[in-house]
C-alpha cells in the first residue's frame, strides 16, 4: 500500500470525476469519495487544506491514480518512507501567508 495525500486543488477541478475515481479505483463508496472531494475543497484554490485528504492505495493502482487525479486538477502528492510528501503536480502549492501574531510561516510539518 502506498499513501496518496489530495493536499489541494487548482481551478478547474472535475470534482465528480475525482469521485468516481475513488470508487473505480479505490472502491470506495460514493459518501466516502464526495466526503473526500468535500474535505480537499474546503481549502481555498492552490493551497493546503487545513485537513489534507490522506488516502491509503493498492500498490497496483497508485501510479495511475495519483496521474488521473493529478489530470483532474487535485494536487497529489505521495508519502515517502521518511514521512515527506512529494508531490507530481507541474505547480505545487503556494506556502500559507505568515501567522500575524508570530510573524512565522504557517507551512504544514
Amino acid at each position: 500500500m502506498q499513501t496518496i495525500v489530495l493536499a489541494g486543488w487548482r481551478a478547474g477541478l472535475q470534482k465528480v470525476e475525482l469521485a468516481n475515481l475513488q470508487r473505480e479505483l479505490l472502491h470506495l463508496s460514493l459518501k466516502e469519495a464526495k466526503q473526500n472531494v468535500d474535505q480537499l475543497l474546503d481549502a481555498e484554490e492552490e493551497t493546503l487544506p487545513a485537513a489534507p485528504v490522506v488516502l491509503l492505495v493498492p500498490d497496483e493502482v497508485a501510479t495511475e491514480f495519483s496521474r488521473r487525479a493529478d489530470a483532474l486538477g487535485a494536487l497529489v502528492g505521495q508519502v515517502n518512507f521518511v514521512g515527506q510528501v512529494n508531490f507530481s503536480a507541474a505547480r505545487t502549492p503556494r506556502p500559507r501567508p505568515a501567522n500575524p501574531h508570530t510573524g512565522q510561516s504557517q507551512q504544514a510539518a
